[in-house]
């Protein structure tokens, strides 16, 4: 469906808008504490790609996020949501 006077299709999403630093946090392997997150390869944790869902589909437990690295998620959140 279009919006007459915006010309937007009303059933796309609309990007999050704000800086990438905030979005964005690398987890690297050479990261001392990567061992904790269960993840075999370097990835990109995507702040602005967060979503909820019930604990039903969730297949398995990767790990958890080095202390340092979930001190800043919360932070570049906290960013993002403009709390």
């Amino acid at each position: 469906m279009i919006d007459e006077k915006s010309q937007l299709r009303l059933d796309t999403p609309l990007p999050v808008v704000g800086p990438s630093r905030v979005r964005v946090i690398v987890l690297d392997i050479q990261d001392p504490g990567f061992s904790t997150t269960g993840l075999r390869v370097s990835s990109t944790l995507r702040l602005h790609r967060l979503m909820t869902v019930t604990t039903s589909i969730i297949q398995r437990e990767l790990g958890e996020l080095p202390p340092r690295i979930q001190t800043e998620a919360n932070a570049r959140l906290r960013d993002l949501f403009e709390l």
